[in-house]
C-alpha cells in the first residue's frame, strides 16, 4: 500500500481513474514495500529465479476468501503438488514467528504522515496448504486524513514449507482510489486467479511482493549477493532482484541496530514503474528484521522507520524449533 507524503506539494500527474494515485508522493508500499519505487532494469538483465541464480559473495481479517475453494486448493483436482518443483523448502528455525509485530512511524522527512504494522499473524490452510498469514496495514494520520485517507490492508498466505504465495487479499482505500482483490496462486498449473474472473500466467515459485519480504528475511544474506525472486502483483508477473549492499548501523527509536542494507530492482510497467529508489535496512542477526524503509523522491524522502516491536509465539504446531530475539547492538 502506499501512503501519501507530496501531494500536498504537487498534483498527480493526469491518469484514468481508475489507476489514478499521487505521482511525487511514491507514498511508501509497506504491504509490497520490496516492490515500491526503483529504478527499472532492461528485462534481460534481471535472472528469472526459475532459471536464475543467487551471486554475489483471528481468521482470514479480510473475509471469506471470494474464490471457490477448487481454486485454492490444486490437489482438489486430482493435482499432485508439485511447487517444491519451483521453490525448495526453507529450513527452520525461521526469522520471525507467529504473533511478530512490527510498527512503524511513516514520514516524509520530520512529518509524520501516518502508521504501518507488518504483522505475522497465524497459520492457516489454504486448500491443502499449511499457510502463513503475513498482513500488512497502512493508515493515515487525521491531519493527512482531512485531504488524503489511506486505510489499506493486505494479507499474503504463503506456504509454511517454501514459503511461495498461495493467496493474497487486498483491500486498498487511498483517497478516491478503491481497489478489492483476492488471489488464488495455482503453482502445479501455473496460473493465479482472481475473483473476477481474470487469469495470468504465473512463474512457478513466484510470491507475491509482502511474501517477497518475508522470504528474503528467512534467506542467509552477505554483501554482494543479489537474489532473484519471481512475482506476481496487479495482474502483472515480472521479476525482482534483491541486491545486498553493505553493511550500516542505524539508530531507531527502539534502539540501535547493526544492519545489511538492501535494494530491490525490478522490470515492471504501470502502478510500480516510479522514479527514485528504495533502500531496506534489515538487522544482522538471525531475524533480519525490517527496522527501516527509505525511497527517495524529488523533493527529500519517504520513510518508514521502526517504532514498535512485539515478539511472537514459537511456530510449535509447525514443529518449528524456537528463536529468541536478539538484542539491538550497542
Amino acid at each position: 500500500m502506499f501512503l501519501p507524503v507530496g501531494r500536498l506539494a504537487l498534483p498527480p500527474s493526469p491518469q484514468p481513474r481508475a489507476t489514478r494515485r499521487p505521482q511525487l508522493a511514491i507514498l511508501l508500499l509497506i504491504g509490497g514495500a520490496i516492490s515500491a519505487a526503483v529504478p527499472p532494469r532492461a528485462a534481460a538483465d534481471v535472472p528469472s529465479a526459475a532459471t536464475g541464480t543467487r551471486t554475489g559473495a483471528g481468521a482470514g481479517a479480510l473475509g471469506d476468501s471470494l474464490i471457490p475453494a477448487t481454486a485454492l486448493d490444486a490437489s482438489a483436482a486430482g493435482v499432485p503438488d508439485t511447487a517444491a518443483a519451483g521453490a525448495a523448502a526453507i529450513p527452520f528455525p525461521r526469522p520471525f514467528e507467529v504473533g511478530e509485530t512490527l510498527r512503524f512511524s511513516l514520514q516524509w522527512g520530520p512529518i509524520k504522515a501516518g502508521t504501518a504494522v507488518l504483522a505475522v499473524e497465524g497459520i492457516e490452510r489454504v486448500g491443502a496448504h499449511e499457510c502463513y498469514r503475513f498482513a500488512s496495514t497502512a493508515r493515515s494520520l487525521p491531519f493527512f486524513s482531512t485531504f488524503y485517507k489511506v486505510e489499506d490492508r493486505i494479507e499474503s498466505y504463503a506456504d509454511t514449507r517454501t514459503m511461495i504465495t498461495r493467496r493474497t487479499v487486498k483491500r486498498l482505500r487511498e483517497g478516491d482510489y478503491r481497489l478489492d482483490q483476492d488471489i488464488a496462486w495455482d503453482h502445479d498449473h501455473e496460473v493465479v486467479r482472481y475473483a473476477d474472473g481474470a487469469t495470468h500466467d504465473l512463474v512457478r515459485g513466484a510470491r507475491d511482493v509482502l511474501g517477497a519480504m518475508y522470504y528474503v528475511r528467512a534467506l542467509p544474506l552477505a554483501v554482494g549477493d543479489s537474489i532473484p525472486i519471481d512475482t506476481h502483483d496487479n495482474k502483472k508477473s515480472y521479476p525482482l532482484l534483491i541486491n545486498v549492499l553493505r553493511e550500516e548501523t542505524i539508530d531507531t527509536p527502539v534502539g540501535r541496530f547493526h544492519c545489511w542494507v538492501v535494494e530491490p530492482e525490478l522490470q515492471t510497467s504501470g502502478l510500480f514503474r516510479r522514479s527514485g529508489s528504495l533502500t531496506v535496512w534489515l538487522t544482522h542477526d538471525e531475524h533480519r528484521m525490517p527496522v527501516m524503509m527509505q525511497s527517495k523522491i524529488k523533493v527529500g524522502a519517504v520513510s518508514a522507520i521502526l517504532t514498535a516491536v512485539e515478539r511472537g509465539a514459537p511456530a510449535s504446531a509447525m514443529g518449528a524449533p524456537a528463536s529468541a530475539m536478539g538484542a539491538p547492538a550497542k
